[in-house]
C-alpha cells in the first residue's frame, strides 16, 4: 500500500514540475508571438457588455453607415471574449474613461507585465464563455429545489462519516443516493446548462483578475481598489477555485466527472446567489478591468502597425485633422481638413464624397473607443454622432426607404435641440420625387444648419447647394483621362460644377443611341 501512495505522490510531483515548465515556456512563447497576431476573420458579437449600457451613443444606422464592425475586426487583437465585447461596448457607450487604457498601454512596455497579462488572458480565453447574465436566473429554482441541491451536496460527507460506523450497511443508501443524483442530473442538465457555464465563467474571471492584481499588472491605485472586492469575491468562490486548481493537475478528468455528478457548479451558483448584492455589483467592475487590460493590447498593436495619433478633445466646437485616412482602404488617399462650421460637399460620382464622411465618422468613434485615430493629428469636440449615409428599406419593420430616411432625420432634428451633434448626411431624401425632395430637403437642412451642431452634407444636387450660399462649400474633383475616370480624392474649397454621369455611361460601353438621346437637346 505504501508503494502505491509513493507512486501516486511521484506522479503528482512529475505532473506539477511539467506543468511549471510548460507555464514558463508559454509565457515566453506568448510574448514572442504577440507582435505577429493576425487579424481575425468573421467575428460574432454577442453584445454581452453592450446590453448592460443604459443608454447607447450610436444606433445600428451609424454602425452600418461607417462599417464599424469591420473596423473593429481590423483593430481586434484581443485574447478573450471579455476584451472583444468590452471593445464593442466602448464603441456604443456615451462616455469612456481613457485614463486606465492609456496607463495599461504604457505599462505593457514592461516585459514582465506584458508576459503575465498575455498568459492570464490566454488561459481565460480557453475557459470563459459569458457571465454578465448570471443573476438573471435567480428565479429558476424554487426554495425547496435550492434546499434539495444543497442537502444532496453534503451527502457524500455524511456517507464517509457513516461508513466508519456502519461499514457495508452503507452500500444500499449509497446506491439510492447515486440513482437519485443521476436522475437529478438528467432533469437539470438542459435546464441549468447556461447557469453552470456562466457560474464557472464568473469564477474564472475572478481567478484571472486575482492573478493580474497579484502580479501588479494594474496601476497601484486600481490595485488598492480591487483588493477588498477580490478578497470578498474569492471567499464566495472557494468551491469553484478548488475544483479549478485540482482540475489543472487531473490528467484523468476525474474532477470533471465529480463536478458534474455532484452538481458542484450549481452549489457554487447558489452560494453566489446568497451573496448576490455584493457579487452582482462587483461583476461589472471585474469585467471592465479585464476588458481594459485586453483592449489595451489591441491598442498597442494598432498603434504599432498603422499610422495613428492620440486624439485631442477640445472645449471649442471644432473638427480638425491632418493626413487622416480610412482604415479599411488599401493605400488610402489622406486628407487634411479643419472647420468650426457646417458645410456642404459636392462632387461627381465615385469622387470620394461618401468615403470622406465615413472616414471622419470612423475616426470620431475610434477616438472614443480606442483613444486612437487614423491620422497624423486629430482634434475634435465631444459631439454626439448621427448619420444617414447608407439608407435602405427596413424589412423587419416594414418601413420603405423614404420612411426609414425621414425617421432617421427626425431623430437628428430632435437631438440637435438638446445636444451638440456631428451629423453626416449623404444625398438627402433620395427616396422621393424631385419636386418634394428639394422642398423638404431645403426645410430640413435650414433647420439643422441653424442649430449649434456641426452638419456635414454631401450632394450631387447643385440646385440644393445654391439655396445655402452662407454655408461653407467644399468639393471633390475628377476628370476623364484616356477614357478612364480619374479622381484625386482630395477635398478642395469651392463647389463642383462638372458632372461625370454621362461620361461614365460611355466608359462602361452604353449604346451610342442611348448616349445620343441623352445629349440631344429637348
Amino acid at each position: 500500500m505504501m508503494i502505491f501512495w509513493v507512486a501516486i505522490l511521484l506522479i503528482l510531483i512529475v505532473i506539477m514540475v511539467l506543468k511549471g515548465l510548460w507555464n514558463v515556456f508559454m509565457h515566453k512563447r506568448l510574448v514572442q508571438l504577440f507582435p505577429y497576431q493576425l487579424e481575425k476573420d468573421e467575428i460574432e458579437w454577442n453584445e454581452e457588455y453592450a446590453e448592460t449600457l443604459k443608454e447607447k451613443a450610436i444606433s445600428k444606422q451609424e454602425i452600418d453607415d461607417f462599417q464599424l464592425l469591420k473596423v473593429l475586426q481590423k483593430c481586434d487583437f484581443t485574447y478573450t471574449n471579455i476584451g472583444r465585447e468590452y471593445m464593442y461596448g466602448r464603441m456604443l457607450s456615451k462616455q469612456c474613461d481613457h485614463r486606465l487604457l492609456e496607463m495599461m498601454v504604457q505599462r505593457y512596455q514592461n516585459p514582465q507585465i506584458l508576459s503575465d497579462t498575455l498568459y492570464q488572458l490566454y488561459q481565460l480565453s480557453k475557459e470563459y464563455d459569458a457571465c454578465l447574465g448570471l443573476f438573471q436566473h435567480s428565479q429558476v429554482f424554487s426554495l425547496w429545489e435550492k434546499r434539495l441541491i444543497m442537502c444532496l451536496g453534503f451527502c457524500p460527507i455524511v456517507f464517509i462519516i457513516m461508513w466508519f460506523f456502519l461499514g457495508e450497511l452503507i452500500f444500499l443508501p449509497l446506491c439510492i443516493y447515486a440513482a437519485l443524483m443521476i436522475l437529478l442530473n438528467t432533469y437539470y442538465s438542459q435546464r441549468t446548462k447556461t447557469i453552470v457555464t456562466e457560474t464557472m465563467s464568473y469564477c474564472f474571471m475572478i481567478e484571472a483578475l486575482s492573478h493580474l492584481v497579484k502580479h501588479r499588472v494594474f496601476p497601484e491605485e486600481d490595485i488598492q481598489k480591487l483588493k477588498p472586492m477580490l478578497k470578498k469575491a474569492k471567499t464566495y468562490t472557494v468551491l469553484a477555485r478548488v475544483i479549478y486548481k485540482i482540475s489543472k493537475i487531473d490528467v484523468f478528468y476525474f474532477t470533471q466527472t465529480i463536478q458534474s455528478f455532484f452538481m458542484l457548479s450549481l452549489h457554487q451558483y447558489l452560494i453566489l446567489l446568497k451573496h448576490q448584492e455584493d457579487m452582482e455589483s462587483y461583476m461589472l467592475t471585474f469585467y471592465e478591468y479585464l476588458g481594459t487590460a485586453d483592449v489595451a493590447l489591441s491598442v498597442r498593436l494598432v498603434r504599432e502597425r498603422y499610422v495613428t495619433c492620440l486624439p485631442e478633445l477640445t472645449q471649442d466646437k471644432q473638427l480638425s485633422f491632418v493626413e487622416a485616412y480610412h482604415p479599411l482602404i488599401s493605400n488610402p488617399v489622406k486628407n487634411s481638413f479643419s472647420t468650426t462650421r457646417s458645410c456642404m460637399i459636392t462632387g461627381s460620382n465615385a469622387s470620394g464624397k461618401s468615403t470622406f464622411l465615413k472616414m471622419i465618422g470612423i475616426n470620431m468613434l475610434m477616438a472614443k473607443t480606442l483613444h486612437t485615430c487614423f491620422a497624423d493629428e486629430w482634434k475634435c469636440y465631444h459631439y454626439t454622432i448621427h448619420s444617414a449615409i447608407h439608407m435602405k428599406d427596413d424589412l423587419t419593420s416594414g418601413d420603405s426607404y423614404y420612411v426609414k430616411e425621414i425617421k432617421t432625420l427626425k431623430a437628428m432634428i430632435d437631438d440637435v435641440k438638446e445636444k451638440d451633434c456631428m451629423i453626416f448626411i449623404d444625398e438627402i431624401l433620395r427616396g422621393t420625387n424631385e419636386k418634394e425632395r428639394v422642398m423638404i430637403s431645403q426645410a430640413i437642412l435650414t433647420y439643422l444648419f441653424q442649430s449649434s451642431s456641426l452638419i456635414l452634407v454631401t450632394t450631387h444636387d447643385l440646385s440644393l447647394v445654391e439655396k445655402f450660399p452662407w454655408i461653407d462649400q467644399y468639393c471633390f474633383r475628377d476628370a476623364i483621362v484616356n477614357n478612364q475616370l480619374s479622381c484625386d480624392y482630395k477635398i478642395h474649397q469651392g463647389r463642383c460644377t462638372v458632372g461625370n454621369a454621362i461620361a461614365l455611361l460611355e466608359i462602361y460601353g452604353y449604346d451610342a443611341d442611348i448616349i445620343n438621346a441623352i445629349r440631344k437637346p429637348n
